[in-house]
């Protein structure tokens, strides 16, 4: 699993989904976000998979990935913006950190 509670196949296959989005290759990116919310439900994943849906012109598929998205992360601004415009693609590059950082200790 790595030195953090994620899959190392989980990170692959958003990574792989985020570059493909980023790259305006929704239809490959697709299939590699889903596995990776298959793998592990996650708040940044849902986002991207939303993008991904909402570039397919699946909106309401891409609204209920949203929505959980804000659920798993409240106030998740990528997935609040994108769930509420249509104009909105906010990809989450990163992986959002859920562990404390040093200055949490």
């Amino acid at each position: 699993a790595g030195p953090y509670l994620v899959l190392e196949a989980w990170r692959f296959a958003f990574t792989e989904g985020t570059l493909s989005l980023l790259n305006d290759r929704w239809t490959e990116a697709l299939p590699c976000l889903e596995r990776a919310v298959e793998l592990h439900r996650r708040a940044d994943a849902l986002n991207n998979l939303g993008v991904a849906l909402k570039k397919a012109s699946k909106s309401s598929g891409a609204s209920s990935c949203f929505e959980e998205a804000e659920q798993l992360f409240p106030g998740y601004l990528d997935a609040r913006l994108n769930r509420e415009s249509k104009e909105s693609f906010r990809v989450t590059v990163h992986p959002l950190r859920m562990q404390a950082s040093r200055s949490d200790y």
